[in-house]
Formats: structure tokens, C-alpha cells, sequence
């Protein structure tokens, strides 16, 4: 985390703005849950630091867990054979690469799904899922349905008795479809040759769909700038290390072979794959098509539910543009591109080949943009550099000597800020402007606080960041010097 210390010998307002640089959240708004668990992640980043936080990187965990399963799951493919599916599986545990590969291709197809649910659940109660997001939830959604798809495969190909009872299940459902000839079930009891074909395109299924997997996830990431695929380093290696200690301590075993002549009673079932999908089997055909449509329909359909950010996005005064490119290295979604420019309608205005234009498809609506725009171009709906320069001089006027001007973004919760300070609430304290800043100060603000979100659980993913480096001189367009004295960044805690 980029960190600007404040230092100890600043004017007396800074005692106050300590005081209010780190607030507890107090929920405003989804019942409490949201602001509870971002107070949550923010306790947790302060016990174990942000680059160890597993709520932080949930959705970097689940990429990394994918990619242990995937090389786990090539090891375990050189010693499958079709013909004897039960015992080339078994014969893994025979030796510590074959115990480790085993064990570490269960466990992380576990962690994928703990984490995938783990990172939208987060989503959810932040209200990042909404508006442009739309695209990442909805192939997010289709990636736990294709790691179900593929758990499953997984399960059947070991053939020990849990994967009779799932097989059992599955024949019914196919069954009851009514796309056979005749019943499914007895492909299991025919010739050897037919039913080493049926686990061969198992395998075939189980090995190919996970390529489905990748391409979601190319399009998951594809319409945000620098995407955190995988964790931090450190954390890897610990997430690594903690699955392969489950797989020596607690290795993955087969249940007793399947035997046709009997229908297993006491089968074990994994929790995390064969459980529910036994229970949903159990269904009848009708109910289980219902059900599993109703699910997905919601599920899909969850970004547009409830409050939503108002259509449109930020737009940018061409005219005024000088081409920085600041605003679209800073956009956190790669909304702004640079565009030819317009001819100059201006005599003697500068002529500058390109000028930044929004996709208003991928704005959210974070404002991080006018941050950047040191020509005070851009507008997002009402709110501009202009009219937050309005509503600072409303805020200042008849302030008393001494007052401090807080900035903050717009949270589920709320800030117990010190009595006597004045509040502007913004979407996101990216969208602070230098020249802002030297405007409130100009205006009779004894100094400028800005309470940002932990760097680690922005809502725009990089808004408090760039409020840091701007600060410290760090990022252009960075603060004036002449601000240092009597403006700071803190952390709401």
C-alpha cells in the first residue's frame, strides 16, 4: 500500500483531522451487511496486511486455484487409463507425486469454488456488480456453472461408488428427457469396449470444457486496465502451501469401487460437488428444469436489481482536451480512448492531434477521470470540477477561522467526523483535482482532509491509489507543493 505519512508538525487543525482519518463505518444502507463486511476486510487487512488478505484477492485466489487444478489435473491424466478407471486412479496414492497431484487437483477444485462464491458475494454487498459490471458478473456466474460441469466429470471418472450414486442420478434425469432410444442405464451394463467409450468422452469432456473456463475468464477481465489475475507472491506460495499440506495430511481417497450388482447405500459424497447435485437430482424432471432456470434467471439478472447508478456515463469537452492522456491511464476500466482530434473551432487555440472520448458502455461512473483532467473538462452527469468548486465555496462560506474541509467518497456507511468541519461527499475521492484542493484552501479552509477507502477494497479498484501518489508527488497530476502544509490523505479505518 502506498502510504503518506502525515507529518507531526502541521497546524492545530490536525489533531481533528486524526481524529476523523479513522472512523468505524456505520451501515446506511443493504441492512448493514455491505458496510459490515468492508469493515470486515478492512480489520482483516490491518491484522495480516493487505497482500495477505484472502477477501481482498478471493477472485486472484480462484484464478490461482484454477491453474493448480489444471497442471494437477495434466499429471493425473498421464496415468488414467479408460479401461481401468477405478484402479489407475488408486494407483496414484501408491507414490508421494502421485498422492500430492491427487490430493493438490481435489482441493483446488474446492478453493475455486470457495473463492468464486467468496469474490461475488463480496461484489454483491459492495454494488460492484451493477451497471457496466454486468459482463464480469454474468461470465463470472457461467464460470462456477462450467467448474460444477467439470467437478462432476471429475467425480464420475474415478468410478469408485460416489460416482455410481452420481451416475445413478444423472442416468434418471437423461431418462426422464426422453432423448434415448432406450434407457441410458444400460450402457452401463453392456460390453466393456462401449463403456471404456462412454468414460473416454468423460474424459474428453473433463479435460475440453475447462478451455470454456479460460475463455470466460479472458472475458471477465477484459473490460478492466491492470487486472490482479493472480495474488501477490507471497500469498500464492501460501495458498499453494496450505492445499499441498491437505493433500499429504488429509489425502483425497477413492471410495470402494463401484459394483453394478449393487446399489451403494452408504456411499461418501463430497460436500462440494456431488451433494447438492445429488439433492437437486432428487427432483422431479419438471421441478429440477424449473428450479435450475428460476436460479440462473436471478442470478443474471442480479446487476439491474435494486437501486442503479443513472444511465450515461462521464463526458469529456473535446474542445477543451489537450490531449494528456492522463484520464484514460487512470481510468480503472478502459472507458477513455484517445480519438483523432476535432479540427480546432478556436483561432489560435493549440492544435493537438488527440483528444479523449468515454465509451459510456464501460463507464461505472467513479469520476476518477476528472481527477485526472488538469484542463477541467470532463463532466459526469451534474458533477464537474466547476460545480465541486461551487459547492466547496457554499460549504466554506461563513466558516469560521480554523475550519477543516473534509473530502470523502460516497460508502455504505457513514464517518463520524469532529463537529465544526465541513463535509463533501464525492463517488469516489479519485475525483479530486489538484486544482480543487488549491481552491478550498483559497476559499478559507484552514486545510484539506481526504479520507480515503484501504487501497485494497476501493470500489473503483483504483481511486484511493491514485489519491495517494497524487498526494505524495508521486502520479501526475500531482498536488502543488504549496498544498503540502495544510492538505493530507488519511485512511478510513
Amino acid at each position: 500500500m502506498v502510504s503518506l505519512q502525515v507529518r507531526e508538525a502541521l497546524p492545530s487543525w490536525r489533531a481533528s483531522a486524526a481524529e476523523a482519518g479513522a472512523p468505524r463505518p456505520a451501515a446506511r444502507h443493504w441492512g448493514g451487511v455491505g458496510a459490515q463486511t468492508l469493515a470486515l476486510e478492512a480489520r482483516l487487512s490491518a491484522w495480516v496486511g493487505p497482500r495477505f488478505n484472502p477477501m481482498v484477492h478471493s477472485g486472484a485466489l480462484a484464478t490461482l486455484s484454477f491453474v493448480i487444478a489444471l497442471v494437477s489435473g495434466i499429471y493425473v491424466f498421464l496415468f488414467y487409463d479408460v479401461t481401468a478407471p477405478y484402479d489407475s486412479v488408486a494407483r496414484l496414492n501408491d507414490n508421494l507425486p502421485g498422492l500430492l497431484m491427487r490430493g493438490l487437483h481435489r482441493y483446488a477444485s474446492r478453493a475455486f469454488l470457495l473463492f468464486a462464491v467468496l469474490h461475488a458475494l463480496r461484489l454483491v454487498l459492495a454494488g460492484r456488480h451493477r451497471g457496466p459490471r454486468w459482463l464480469a458478473w454474468h461470465t463470472g456466474v457461467f464460470k462456477v456453472l462450467v467448474a460444477w460441469f467439470v467437478g462432476i466429470t471429475g467425480y464420475l471418472l474415478v468410478w469408485d461408488q460416489q460416482a455410481y450414486v452420481l451416475t445413478l442420478g444423472l442416468v434418471r434425469l437423461l431418462d426422464s428427457l426422453l432423448i434415448f432410444v432406450q434407457p441410458f442405464a444400460l450402457t452401463f451394463l453392456a460390453a466393456e469396449t462401449l463403456r471404456a467409450n462412454i468414460f473416454f468422452i468423460t474424459l474428453f469432456l473433463h479435460l475440453s470444457v475447462p478451455a470454456l473456463g479460460a475463455v470466460l475468464l479472458w472475458v471477465h477481465v477484459s473490460r478492466t486496465t491492470r487486472p490482479r489475475l493472480l495474488p501477490t507472491l507471497r500469498l500464492g506460495l501460501v495458498a499453494t502451501a496450505a492445499m499441498s499440506a491437505l493433500s499429504l495430511l488429509w489425502p483425497a481417497l477413492s471410495a470402494p469401487p463401484a459394483d453394478l450388482a449393487r446399489l451403494p447405500h452408504d456411499a461418501p459424497l463430497d460436500p462440494w460437488y456431488s451433494l447438492g447435485t445429488l439433492a437437486a437430482l432428487g427432483l422431479p424432471p419438471l421441478a429440477f428444469g424449473l428450479a435450475g432456470l428460476a436460479a440462473l434467471v436471478a442470478l443474471l439478472a442480479l446487476p439491474w436489481l435494486g437501486r442503479a447508478r443513472p444511465p450515461g456515463g462521464a463526458v469529456i469537452d473535446q474542445a477543451r482536451c489537450n490531449g494528456c492522456v492522463l484520464c484514460t491511464l487512470d481510468c480503472p476500466y478502459g472507458a477513455i480512448t484517445m480519438v483523432p482530434a476535432p479540427p480546432a473551432e478556436a483561432p489560435g487555440r493549440r492544435r493537438v492531434r488527440e483528444v479523449a472520448l468515454v465509451n459510456p458502455a464501460r463507464c461505472v461512473g467513479c469520476a476518477i477521470c476528472i481527477g485526472s483532467c488538469t484542463a477541467g473538462g470532463i463532466t459526469l452527469g451534474r458533477l464537474s470540477l466547476g460545480t465541486m468548486k461551487e459547492r466547496v465555496s457554499e460549504l466554506l462560506r461563513g466558516a469560521p477561522a480554523g475550519t477543516l474541509l473534509v473530502m470523502t467518497c460516497r460508502q455504505p456507511w457513514r464517518l463520524p467526523l469532529p463537529p465544526g468541519v465541513r463535509h463533501l461527499e464525492l463517488p469516489c475521492v479519485g475525483a479530486i483535482n489538484r486544482n480543487l484542493v488549491g481552491h478550498a484552501l483559497a476559499a478559507g479552509a484552514a486545510g484539506v482532509l481526504v479520507i480515503a477507502c484501504p487501497e485494497d477494497i476501493c470500489r473503483y479498484r483504483e481511486g484511493a491509489t491514485w489519491t495517494w501518489l497524487r498526494a505524495a508527488r508521486r502520479r501526475r497530476p500531482s498536488w502543488l507543493p504549496q498544498t503540502a502544509e495544510r492538505a493530507a490523505v488519511a485512511e478510513a479505518a
